[in-house]
């Protein structure tokens, strides 16, 4: 995914800099950093500062009217 325009560059460490409350890697839908999708997702999984975050994952409808749901990946940061 990484030859994808604007997917070129990663920015990981700078996004773990910033602490922000969730993070969404990989896709629209989430992905662990363990199974990256972007250079970010790379530099994410190697900073150390992802251990300040735990992994969820929730099912979501898909919003089309179906009784369809996908699952959502996203990391969410511990209060101290």
């Amino acid at each position: 995914m990484q030859s994808l325009p604007g997917h070129e560059k990663g920015d990981g460490n700078y996004v773990l800099a910033r602490h922000p409350d969730y993070i969404i890697a990989g896709p629209a839908e989430g992905a662990p950093v363990t199974d990256p999708w972007f250079l970010s997702d790379v530099e994410m999984a190697e900073n150390p500062l992802i251990n300040d975050y735990d992994l969820r994952k929730t099912r979501l409808p898909t919003g089309d009217g179906s009784d369809q749901s996908f699952e959502f990946t996203y990391y969410q940061r511990r209060t101290p």
